[in-house]
């Protein structure tokens, strides 16, 4: 039996002149899965949410909802909700009328648009405001309206194209969690774009890194943080120390590669010996100890000289030369024991922590 709300992308391409825009994309979202596309200006991720919601067709594959062939059907026809990045209200109308206005296009019940309204503008905490216009509204409270909007209408599917990137940072991180709440009470699927590397790790269950219409990597956060797929991953998303070298032995799942800092040990997917490769190592899983104090002796270990500390609060941003002009940068938690400039220090990591990533 098909889900109402399952959807399944299907080989999809699509190409402006001789812009290849999506390269045969094919992606399956599981039932009230917050799934989030996730890249730099450019990659395919609004193109192809547009397309999901019908404001675009490709040049050939298909998209499926609840088993239905959906990629010609006009947007009224394919029981989305959409919210915009310029949230789309209309100034004229309050927030009533324009969290009603769906409800009125499907000719339901006055009783009943009554009763949708005021449960979605409760949902999202706006009852006292469902007589004031857009105007005389903040910006967290129009994306609210949106959202309400969106969902009054009961859709099959949420899509939502970058609708918090109009708030400040402090109203972000507050309406993100806000709408992860709103998301999971409802069990609408929902699929997500972003360009902001954190926001989709805040709400998602799954996400979809693209880079230049290809699907780079679809994991949990954890995932694709932990384990990027690859180099562009890494680099992409969140902070890595990548270091150069070429792999030397490969045994099992670990290789020796050499770098210019010397051997390292790390991980790997299908690297293999003489292949140029780039060590990805992010800066928190890297501890630090005085130089020539015993550590564990699994996993990679470097000495070096701290060039560089930064006191952030939560963290120590340090910088360690470890030699031959290799500098790795590392995030040592509050309260861990302080290194000064000059000192010399151990690096030392979790072997499992190192990725060696095909350059």
């Amino acid at each position: 039996m098909v889900n109402a709300s399952d959807l399944s992308i299907q080989s999809v391409t699509k190409s402006f002149g001789s812009n290849v825009v999506l390269n045969g994309i094919s992606i399956d979202v599981e039932p009230g899965e917050f799934m989030t596309f996730l890249g730099p200006s450019g990659c395919g991720k609004t193109t192809l949410l547009r397309m999901i919601g019908g404001f675009g067709e490709p040049d050939s594959g298909r998209i499926m909802l609840a088993g239905r062939d959906i990629t010609h059907l006009p947007p009224n026809q394919r029981d989305c909700g959409f919210v915009f990045q310029s949230y789309a209200l209309f100034p004229h109308m309050t927030v009533r009328a324009n969290v009603a206005y769906g409800l009125k296009l499907r000719k339901l019940p006055a009783a009943e648009i009554e009763s949708r309204v005021a449960t979605v503008l409760g949902m999202v905490g706006l009852e006292a405001f469902a007589d004031r216009h857009p105007k005389q509204l903040s910006g967290g409270q129009q994306q609210r309206v949106a959202i309400a909007r969106a969902i009054a209408i009961r859709p099959s599917l949420l899509l939502m194209d970058e609708p918090l990137s109009n708030l400040d940072a402090k109203l972000r991180e507050r309406i993100r969690f806000e709408l992860r709440a709103l998301q999971k009470q409802l069990g609408i699927t929902t699929i997500f774009v972003t360009h902001d590397q954190e926001e989709a790790m805040a709400v998602s269950d799954r996400i979809i890194v693209m880079n230049k219409g290809n699907v780079e990597q679809i994991g949990t956060p954890a995932q694709i943080y932990g384990d990027p797929a690859s180099l562009f991953v890494a680099d992409f998303v969140g902070v890595n120390n990548l270091v150069p070298g070429t792999v030397r032995q490969a045994t099992g799942a670990t290789v020796m590669v050499e770098t210019a800092a010397g051997l390292m040990e790390a991980s790997h997917h299908d690297s293999r010996a003489g292949e140029n490769v780039q060590l990805a190592l992010r800066p928190e899983m890297i501890s630090l100890a005085p130089a020539g104090q015993a550590v564990a002796a699994t996993g990679g270990q470097l000495e070096g000289t701290v060039t560089m500390a930064a006191f952030l609060g939560a963290a120590t941003r340090y910088e360690v030369e470890v030699q031959n002009g290799v500098v790795l940068k590392v995030a040592a938690p509050a309260g861990s024991r302080p290194h000064a400039l000059g000192s010399r220090v151990l690096c030392h990591w979790p072997v499992e922590s190192a990725h060696a990533l095909r350059a």
